[in-house]
């Protein structure tokens, strides 16, 4: 669409090419629709109306199906997929990047006028293909740059490219980014700056704190072309972030202190070393993969007046901070070194404060008036030994204070937070003591996992209703209080090895909505009459005999399908457990068990040299029971079984009797003393199954990791040639990545260019192979917590594949 002759002159233009006559002098644009209408309803034609911007362009050159005659076509291209959408077009085609091969070809012909190119050219234009991802315009626009240019030139231009973006690339890119609104630009850069590649519901959280409507902004940006969402991921194309960083750096290219955003290392130390700061500076990002000292001013951020978002991992400061920036609406410093926020931090803005990993111990003096205050996340800071006073965080809806080992007292404006949803004390070993009583009508999750010296949990007080999850494993309490009886909303309450456990008060049986009742290793549980078939949802018992007589009755049948109980510990004697659960649940015991859950707990590991573990009939139509051998599980019989958890089964050295027909989910991580795995070509499925061995070191000296790996990776593409095979996982230790894999790098990423395949040009898959070490500060806390409720995850790696700068 022309920007510089108006609506009137493409009128005018549109009717002088169809009537293949001069047409001029229309008054207005609201004549030339009338004109069009009226001339051209009876004539078939083919009209294409290019890089339209604006939903008033099409109401004034194609406003309606009838101006033109029978079997005409309008073609429209845009940025903004909105506008096809209020035109209500019959079919709409997203023009996706051109593949390797059509980039080079369109590459060639720019930069010599034919295709292939020069042989000694082409590894200069794979560099050039990477930079532009298939993007046409900017092959077009390089292709004619380099014509003619020899293969040095080529290099120098390839080096320059990597740090400063083409202007005309850039221009052009542009003018979608010129007609966002104001908030849409600033969502724009945050993306292109800070949040590319991350999590989409956690990206509209942290753009929300900032009041920058995400939820229509994210959809905007999309429609334009100028973000896409895969997977729930933010992606954004490396030219368009490119953009993003040029618009920053033009704000100010030599005095960093004054652009809007800072990401670069580089920057920031200048800026903070130096402190140049100004109230220019929204937004700050540096996360560093390992621990690194800095010399910034402790006045530093005295004059970022306007800083709302500030991200820092594994920075040391050995000069401290005096002050930080009252207008921050997220804090997030993983590793922060401060004992202390400073006295005169007063944000009245903040929303989140994420400071895990810290060496705080005492977050703030007294009591400080946060009003929007949501989040507060001190997990793993390991000095901390008090909570503050939180009677000015009246707000407050996540309390995470996981893993802080040296935590001794909560103070008690804690128990009276009315619109806490979780409060999470798992791993806090060193705490003693709780508020007498807790009175919160918002609270859904209690976690106190694992503190070892808990004695005693608080009186729900008031309407508490609104609890589902109450997590007491690993502590010492010795009772539950009667006052349990008030939440009625509990879903899961979970009692794993309460070893002081020593009766269940008469009130439990009021809980009419729970479903998961986890009881194993309360060895010192007495017999409570806990009725269970008075809750009505009641899905999943788990219930350590351990020597003590435990009853369940039950007043009903069952008629809700459940999952079946999981069985840990040992000698559980069939019979005896089956008279402890509902007749409906018995039910459900009987039918196929899809999972088997092997945990060994340390009376068991004392002595015994095995172990016995009831499995229902219908188990392959074997014995009622079957013998687990320590030092090797012959499990063969289990023909059907599909997850297999032997999570650290520290006395487990073979495993040569898998069962082979069928898909299978192998966790064996920390079976230190494992030597033996089974013979992967026995298998006659890999394709979805999932192999982990973390820390079984002996595998590394015994059977040797590439031979375990190249012995299932064998097997299944023997049996990807026939069927259609998604993905086996392996995870297995070892230091190397076996020689057999072509293509090695150091690094994150490794870059492989693809020629054309036999097997009618399809490939057959991928073979990835990843040596990582853990990093102290590589946390999980930033990731969904549903992705590891399952086990007890300390980090997550992540592989993904790319083609073409799209993601498979």
């Amino acid at each position: 669409m022309s920007k510089t002759n108006g609506l009137v002159s493409l009128q005018e233009k549109l009717l002088s090419k169809i009537l293949m006559a001069k047409v001029e002098n229309i008054e207005d644009e609201y004549t030339g629709a009338a004109m069009i209408q009226r001339r051209l309803c009876r004539i078939k034609v083919l009209v294409v109306i290019d890089d339209v911007d604006q939903l008033t362009q099409l109401e004034k050159l194609a406003g309606s199906r009838n101006w033109f005659g029978p079997g005409s076509r309008v073609i429209i291209t845009t940025t903004d997929v909105q506008l096809l959408k209020a035109r209500d077009v019959d079919a709409t085609y997203k023009a996706n990047p051109l593949n390797c091969d059509e980039a080079l070809q369109l590459l060639s012909l720019r930069a010599f006028k034919k295709c292939p190119p020069p042989e000694d050219y082409l590894d200069l234009c794979y560099h050039i293909l990477g930079y532009a991802q298939g993007l046409p315009l900017a092959l077009v626009v390089l292709g004619s740059f380099l014509f003619g240019r020899s293969a040095d030139k080529w290099a120098s231009a390839i080096d320059r490219l990597k740090n400063t973006p083409d202007k005309r690339i850039i221009g052009v890119l542009r003018i979608s980014f010129d007609g966002l609104d104001e908030k849409d630009r600033e969502i724009f850069l945050h993306i292109a700056c800070f949040y590319k590649g991350m999590d989409k519901d956690r990206v509209t959280q942290i753009l929300d704190y900032c009041q920058l409507d995400p939820v229509i902004g994210l959809d905007v940006l999309a429609d334009r072309s100028l973000i896409t969402i895969s997977n729930n991921e933010l992606l954004m194309h490396d030219l368009l972030q490119a953009m993003g960083w040029e618009i920053v750096h033009e704000q100010s290219p030599k005095e960093p202190g004054k652009r809007s955003r800072l990401w670069s290392h580089e920057d920031i130390n200048n800026v903070l070393n130096r402190n140049t700061g100004t109230d220019s500076i929204q937004g700050m990002v540096m996360e560093l993969t390992t621990l690194q000292v800095a010399h910034w001013k402790p006045e530093a951020f005295s004059n970022l007046s306007q800083l709302s978002l500030l991200h820092i991992r594994n920075v040391d400061l050995p000069k401290g901070l005096t002050c930080l920036s009252n207008s921050l609406r997220l804090l997030e410093w993983t590793g922060c070194p401060l004992r202390s926020l400073p006295q005169n931090f007063e944000a009245d803005e903040l929303v989140e404060l994420n400071l895990c990993h810290s060496n705080i111990e005492q977050l703030w003096k007294g009591t400080k008036n946060f009003d929007k205050l949501k989040f507060i996340k001190l997990c793993h800071s390991q000095n901390i030994v008090e909570t503050p006073d939180l009677a000015g965080v009246q707000n407050l809806e996540t309390l995470d204070l996981e893993g802080c080992s040296r935590l001794v007292r909560i103070h008690q404006s804690l128990a009276f937070l009315k619109k806490l949803i979780v409060l999470n004390l798992k791993d806090c070993k060193s705490l003693e003591s709780l508020p007498s009583r807790i009175e919160m009508e918002s609270l859904e999750s209690l976690i106190l996992s694992n503190c070892s010296k808990v004695k005693k949990i608080p009186e729900f007080v008031g309407n508490m209703e609104c609890l589902l999850v109450l997590y007491l494993d690993e502590t010492a309490i010795e009772e539950l209080p009667d006052s349990v009886e008030r939440l009625s909303g509990l879903v899961s309450l979970n009692l794993r090895n309460c070893r002081n456990l020593v009766c269940l008060p008469s009130t439990i049986n009021k809980l009419k909505s729970i479903e998961d009742l986890n009881l194993s290793g309360c060895l010192n549980l007495g017999k409570p009459q806990v009725n269970v078939g008075v809750m009505d949802c009641f899905e999943e018992t788990d219930v350590n005999s351990g020597g003590s007589a435990i009853e369940m009755s039950s007043t009903h049948d069952r008629k809700k399908k459940g999952r079946g109980p999981i069985f840990q510990g040992c000698k559980v004697v069939w019979r005896s457990f089956k008279k402890f659960l509902p007749s409906g649940l018995v039910q459900k015991v009987n039918t196929e068990p899809k999972s088997f859950h092997l945990s060994i707990s340390q009376n068991v590991n004392a002595e015994p040299k095995s172990f016995h573990l009831p499995i229902s009939q219908n188990v392959n139509a074997e014995p009622k029971s079957f013998h687990l051998p320590i030092s090797g599980l012959c499990i063969g019989l289990l023909s059907k079984l599909e997850n297999f958890n032997l999570e650290n089964c520290k006395r487990l050295q073979d495993l040569s009797d898998l069962p082979s027909n069928s898909i299978l989910d192998l966790r064996a991580d920390g079976c230190t003393s494992l030597k033996y795995l089974f013979d992967a070509s026995n298998f006659n499925r890999l394709d979805k199954s999932y192999f982990n061995f973390i820390n079984c070191f002996n595998l590394n000296g015994n059977q040797g990791c590439n031979n375990i790996a190249f012995e299932m990776l064998k097997t299944f593409m023997y049996q990807g040639i026939s069927n259609k095979s998604e993905t086996c996982q392996i995870v297995i230790p070892g230091s190397n990545i076996p020689e057999w894999f072509r293509h090695q790098s150091y690094g994150c990423s490794v870059s492989v260019y693809l020629p054309a395949y036999g097997n009618n040009g399809r490939l057959m898959g991928f073979s990835l192979c990843a040596v990582f070490v853990l990093h102290k500060y590589h946390l999980v806390d930033k990731l969904p917590r549903d992705e590891f409720k399952t086990f007890n995850a300390t980090h997550h790696l992540v592989c993904c594949l790319k083609l073409d700068g799209r993601k498979l």
